[in-house]
């Protein structure tokens, strides 16, 4: 006799013993049956079913592997992280990376804290959150950046290691659910059936009685251990936070051209009703963040450009170039640029700003700006050892009045 009719058979001999049992109990045989049929997924389902398939028994600690990598990343962003290391399509869009940073450490330790608790209900937002970093990695890649700042500066990791990691992990959680059947479209018999086996398994263990229905109570605590660390990470970053200056310009003599740097120091006008001459911000912070894209339609002086440099020497009118000297696509658009000058002729070309920033220190790096049109030459305080910002700008200044900025895309950027 073949497998499958002796298991048939034998479905039938308890069948009919389940009618006797029935009759005898004075219960009607419908009723054992249909409560056969709502037992059995519950014992497929039971933990610790030696049935159970390997896939479905490493699937929650598979999600809960990717919600502490999620963690370590927020507790680095937290401890160590600044907006120098914030990939290149944060930094170029209208988002402010002082506040982008406090709410990415919130975000990522919540998702994180629950889904290591509960993976089968926070396997969702852990997906979505390891998809979105993916996309912003992509992107990030193609405008040529190297690294990323996804563990903070104390641990920079090439950004398609992260690529690679953050993907992987997306797919495994995905995975894993699946193995779970833990996806919210699943049958709704299913899903009942195999959420109270596991309540009654939780209610069977001393000390585990109500670990579902304190759900709430776990949000809770991972709210307030988020706030927590994200309040921290903002008062870390507050000292190097943009704060924008109200003083007065003083008028400064007529421009030349010139091609040595500028000197900081500005003498005090006489008089003691004079305005405050501009002077360095003291004391000076380690990283300076310049955002040219929220400078459109402020005076030049009252924004970050103006508390590191006395922009009162500027010409009213003119395009500012910022740059360095070790950026090839700084040399090349500098390149450009004096071509199109000496074409036109001096008269006929726009008035230059040419604000360098401090070469970054190193043995590995190399000068490769040589060629700049004619202009004035601003050099940047080398005390401060790190300049946020993806050169080079282009600023349109016209009666002081910052017109338009425009970021000069690198060759294979999209």
């Amino acid at each position: 006799m073949s497998h499958r009719k002796q298991l048939k058979r034998a479905n039938t001999e308890q069948a009919a013993k389940g009618e006797v049992g029935a009759k005898a109990n004075g219960s009607s045989p419908g009723k054992v049956m249909s409560e056969a049929r709502h037992a059995a997924p519950h014992r497929d389902a039971a933990p610790n079913q030696p049935g159970r398939t390997f896939a479905h028994g490493a699937a929650p600690w598979l999600i809960r592997v990717a919600s502490l990598w999620l963690l370590a990343g927020a507790l680095a962003k937290a401890f160590s992280g600044t907006p120098s290391e914030l990939p290149a399509p944060i930094l170029d869009s209208d988002l402010d990376p002082f506040h982008v940073i406090p709410a990415a450490v919130v975000v990522e330790t919540v998702v994180s804290l629950v889904a290591l608790v509960v993976p089968r209900r926070a396997w969702i937002p852990l997906a979505a959150a390891l998809l979105t970093f993916a996309a912003i990695l992509v992107f990030h890649l193609r405008s040529g950046a190297e690294h990323c700042g996804c563990f903070g500066g104390a641990f920079p990791i090439p950004a398609w290691i992260m690529l690679a990691i953050d993907g992987s992990l997306a797919v495994l959680v995905i995975a894993s659910a699946i193995a779970l059947r833990a996806w919210p479209f699943a049958r709704a018999g299913s899903n009942i059936a195999i959420e109270s086996s596991h309540l009654d398994h939780a209610r069977s263990i001393p000390g585990r009685q109500g670990s579902f229905a304190s759900l709430p109570v776990l949000l809770c605590a991972a709210g307030v251990a988020a706030v927590s660390l994200g309040w921290y990470t903002d008062a870390r970053l507050r000292p190097i936070r943009p704060v924008e200056t109200r003083t007065l310009i003083v008028p400064g003599p007529a421009l030349t051209d010139r091609k040595e740097p500028l000197s900081f120091p500005v003498s005090t006008p006489s008089g003691t009703d004079a305005p405050r001459p501009w002077a360095l911000p003291e004391p000076l912070p380690n990283e300076v963040v310049l955002r040219p894209i929220l400078w459109t339609n402020k005076r030049l002086a009252e924004t970050e450009l103006g508390r590191f440099t006395d922009t009162s020497k500027f010409p009213q009118t003119a395009t500012i170039v910022i740059y360095y000297e070790s950026c090839n696509h700084c040399a090349a658009h500098l390149r450009e640029l004096a071509e199109k000058q000496k074409a036109a002729g001096n008269s006929e070309s726009p008035t230059y700003v040419l604000v360098q920033l401090p070469t970054p220190k190193g043995d590995n790096i190399k000068i490769f700006v040589d060629t700049v049109p004619q202009g004035m030459h601003v050099a940047m305080p080398e005390a401060i050892t790190r300049w946020v910002i993806t050169p080079p700008w282009d600023v349109f200044v016209e009666n002081g009045i910052v017109k338009r900025v425009e970021r000069i895309k690198w060759p294979d950027e999209r």
